[in-house]
């Protein structure tokens, strides 16, 4: 089974994978995966570069994404998706999603998208 389609079936949960491959079938799938591949975003900085993309972030940094589209999240309501990227001169990206409220000007929930190692 390609790596791809045991992804979209973890995606769909495990008991689907037990049920078409046995648990035989999950753990060459889940043996075959990378870490990263499971998990879309962090909070924790992992280098220099995302530390210090991180603090320019928390000070306003970045560029408001999804104009167009309200938030789903009813905590966020009328609020702002922030994105601030950073490309060092080696090619390594640091790119982080935030949350802006535009009443107060406070900037908060931080996500690493891509870390820069």
């Amino acid at each position: 089974m390609p790596v791809g389609q045991g992804v979209n079936l973890i995606l769909q949960g495990g008991k689907e994978i037990i049920k078409r491959f046995g648990v035989d079938g999950l753990k060459k799938v889940v043996g075959k995966l990378r870490f990263k591949q499971i998990v879309k975003w962090s909070r924790t900085p992992r280098s220099i570069q995302d530390r210090l993309t991180l603090e320019a972030a928390k000070k306003g940094a970045g560029e408001r994404i999804m104009k167009d589209i309200p938030l789903k999240d009813p905590r966020f309501k009328e609020m702002y998706k922030m994105e601030y990227k950073v490309k060092s001169q080696q090619g390594k990206d640091s790119v982080i999603h935030y949350i802006r409220d535009p009443k107060t000007g406070k900037n908060f929930d931080f996500k690493f998208k891509k870390h820069s190692n």
